[in-house]
């Protein structure tokens, strides 16, 4: 965190986010994907009954779902917390919530069963207009406005421990929250409408035996907010208004993407812009942007560290997005990409979340053929994460526009003693065997060669593809 002494008190592999609250946490996986659930909704689908259709809603089900229309602050609702499309509706699977905050954009429900002390009527509605004034205006402009399934106008956010019973007993991991597809499709355990599920204070840790203070979840509400609201957005739009129907985003671009609507909920509660090369001393100027980094980008770098510390272990567009590592260079490389291609982020990203395309064709379009594509990018973007603000006489494509990354790790109240980039020396005369991980993963070797004198490198290889970049740094 960066405190209100405009310092950065983080140390060591942490989550940043997280220190000072509870101990040290990390951010763990935050939603289901459609994973076990795509048989399922083929299945439907090729029967004509996934889509959800306008009212009224199908009385096949012995549950309640979100009401088809209108809800009122006091109104109850059931709500089903199963991830899965298919199986039984067990006892176990359905929560009572009451709405206890209704703005503009978002309607807030709280599980009844959570536990006491927690959030009050009046944090809740500034919860609510968080959303609507920095989370909704941000994500519906970059990548468009959501559907409207349930009728009601709004957005619910579920504040239940079925969240909290995520982490593992005593777990130094927290789920903050997620975003489940099978309640956009009408089956089983659907709730039949835009949601999706927060953390709730448990300041005891009455749900194995973790403790979620009320101020550790309330800073970070907002964020993950604005992170499931793109993953609700995606998957509606491609649904529902895009002609995807079950091409849902892959899993690493639809992170990313979530990432970056954290960063833009950043620049709009910070007043900064992209493209400004944004140093450590920039954020730490006022108090009102070391709050909004702190409560949006922050996590950001922390999920970039480990990537920065290994980064011949995975990359951007490795198909793991759970791993921290993979999400925390996605968001990079999108934000590098975007920089790069030198139009607006809401062109940007909403030419990435409505189309049909997925994954790395989807990226690829989004580049531009022309251009080389998300492999010649992805080359130059490890590179520039090494120049950008380290190496001169750089070409453009070298550099990262929008921040000044070496800056965070370097100083007093920086996240560590120094930029964590992970390199490896080159020595005469002695091999150097080096391993990547498929992904856009790379490996960064340095060597010296005295004045007046030269070094001839020679390198071998399997039969994966790869690319050896040379810079002179000096």
């Amino acid at each position: 965190m960066i405190p209100s002494g405009s310092l950065l008190s983080v140390r060591g592999q942490v989550s940043p986010a997280q220190t000072g609250f509870e101990g040290p946490l990390t951010i763990a996986s935050d939603e289901p994907y459609l994973g076990s659930n795509a048989p399922d909704l083929k299945a439907l689908m090729s029967s004509g009954d996934a889509l959800i259709k306008p009212k009224p809603r199908p009385d096949k089900w012995m549950k309640l779902a979100l009401p088809f229309g209108n809800m009122n602050i006091g109104d109850s609702v059931t709500l089903d917390v199963n991830t899965n499309c298919s199986g039984s509706v067990l006892p176990s699977d359905l929560r009572r919530g009451v709405v206890k905050s209704k703005k503009t954009h978002m309607i807030i429900v709280a599980d009844t069963a959570n536990p006491a002390n927690g959030f009050t009527t009046a944090q809740y509605d500034s919860m609510a207009l968080e959303f609507d004034t920095l989370v909704w205006s941000t994500d519906s402009t970059n990548f468009g406005p959501p559907t409207d399934l349930d009728g009601n106008g709004h957005v619910v956010a579920f504040f239940t421990t079925a969240v909290n019973a995520l982490s593992p007993p005593a777990s130094s991991s927290v789920v903050l929250g997620f975003f489940a597809s099978k309640d956009i499709f009408n089956c089983a355990h659907s709730n039949l409408g835009e949601m999706f599920y927060m953390l709730a204070p448990d300041p005891t840790g009455v749900v194995n035996s973790n403790p979620r203070s009320v101020s550790f979840v309330r800073t970070n509400t907002t964020g993950t907010l604005g992170h499931e609201f793109q993953h609700l957005i995606n998957a509606t739009r491609r649904t529902y208004l895009n002609g995807a129907q079950l091409n849902l985003e892959e899993g690493f671009l639809n992170e990313g993407l979530s990432h970056i609507a954290e960063e833009l909920i950043f620049y709009k509660a910070s007043g900064l812009t992209p493209m400004s090369n944004i140093p450590l001393s920039t954020v730490t100027a006022t108090q009102k942007r070391v709050d909004a980094f702190n409560s949006f980008a922050i996590q950001n770098f922390s999920r970039l560290t480990p990537w920065l510390q290994r980064p011949d272990t995975t990359g951007a567009i490795k198909q793991n997005q759970n791993a921290l590592a993979v999400r925390g260079s996605i968001w990079a490389f999108l934000r590098y990409a975007t920089d790069r291609r030198n139009v607006t982020d809401q062109t940007f990203f909403f030419g990435l979340v409505n189309n049909a395309n997925t994954g790395l064709a989807n990226l690829d379009g989004a580049i531009g053929a022309g251009a080389g594509g998300t492999g010649s990018w992805l080359k130059d973007f490890t590179s520039a994460m090494y120049t950008d603000d380290a190496v001169t006489g750089i070409p453009t494509t070298l550099t990262q526009p929008s921040w000044n990354f070496r800056s965070f790790w370097v100083g007093a109240g920086s996240l560590g003693a120094s930029y964590p980039l992970g390199t490896k020396p080159l020595t005469n005369g002695v091999l150097l065997n080096v391993g990547y991980s498929q992904g856009g993963s790379t490996t960064y070797d340095r060597f010296a060669v005295a004045a007046s004198s030269f070094a001839t490198a020679l390198t071998t290889g399997g039969s994966t593809k790869w690319t050896l970049v040379v810079v002179r740094t000096k």
